[in-house]
């Protein structure tokens, strides 16, 4: 869904350069989903039970928040989004 709505709304805007960025977006949600594998797999080995259930659960609502997020960003600011992939060391530069 995060990939077809990225492209979408860069083919609507008619930012055709930018069409190879949508998957970009859940292949960065899946690296991190990916990430929590491993390292849910420490805490489950060295803690306890409640904090095994509190680690799982913030980190599925952050993930699910930033999937909302990068969304709404894209729909809503496509300009930022279309900045951010154009020229984003100015971009970062802007926010740091």
């Amino acid at each position: 869904m995060l990939a077809v709505g990225v492209y979408a709304t860069f083919e609507r805007r008619g930012v055709t350069d930018l069409l190879w960025v949508a998957p970009l977006y859940p292949i960065g949600l899946h690296y991190l989903n990916n990430s929590f594998a491993v390292l849910s797999s420490v805490v489950l080995a060295t803690a306890s039970e409640a904090t095994q259930l509190l680690a799982s659960d913030l980190f599925g609502v952050l993930i699910l928040l930033l999937g909302v997020a990068l969304l709404a960003i894209v729909i809503v600011r496509h300009d930022i989004a279309e900045s951010l992939h154009r020229e984003p060391f100015l971009f970062l530069r802007g926010i740091l």
